[in-house]
């Protein structure tokens, strides 16, 4: 890890190994911020983010699994969606992120979709990265929707009336679903983990 410290001290990440693997914080770089724009006398608030380090497990599977939601029209200012994805190698939470589509979405199936064909994407490019590192992913990579017509459009294509104007977005995704790089199984919004990444929470939910 040493040849990386630049790297992690330049993105504010504190890096600690252990038996378990590798911790990552950004308590220090945080201390920091607060000091330097004068905050450090203001009164505390909760707030819904995580408390802990991030655990990249040395005893975790190298299965990558992902999830993927929108929030159709959510900006109050342009109503334009917001896309969310969560990327897990085994146990380790290793990409994510939280981006406002470019474009208002007229229905919110071509919102999911963008949001689907952002996440399979990255999906392509980490079975990349994987393979390079001697890691290929040797089953189809879980891309986890909760949008039951997204995934009905993405098995059978001829809902034309509903796919005209996602049709780029349709086809990519699909295209990888028929060359097993992802599968789509259903999962609930009450457990769809992008959801932390579109929508707002209490701080007991989060």
């Amino acid at each position: 890890m040493k040849d990386l410290d630049p790297l992690w001290y330049f993105l504010g990440i504190e890096v600690a190994s252990s038996p378990k693997g590798y911790f990552l914080a950004q308590a220090k770089y945080a201390n920091e911020v607060i000091h330097h724009i004068g905050l450090i006398d203001t009164k505390i608030s909760d707030t819904s983010i995580e408390l802990n380090g991030l655990l990249l497990s040395s005893t975790s599977s190298f299965d990558l699994v992902t999830y993927a939601n929108f929030d159709w029209a959510d900006d109050v200012t342009d109503h334009k969606s917001t896309s969310g994805f969560y990327m897990f190698l085994g146990d380790s939470l290793i990409s994510w992120k939280s981006k406002k589509q470019i474009v208002v979405s007229h229905v919110t199936a071509k919102a999911e979709y963008r949001a689907m064909a952002y996440a399979t994407a990255k999906i392509i490019w980490f079975h990349c990265l994987l393979s390079d590192l001697g890691v290929p992913q040797c089953f189809p990579t879980s891309l986890y929707c909760d949008n039951h017509s997204a995934n009905q459009i993405t098995h059978n294509i001829v809902f034309h009336e509903r796919t005209k104007h996602i049709e780029i977005d349709c086809h990519f995704v699909r295209q990888h679903l028929q060359s097993a790089s992802i599968s789509l199984p259903f999962v609930s919004s009450a457990l769809q983990l992008a959801n932390f990444f579109t929508k707002t929470h209490i701080i007991a939910r989060f």
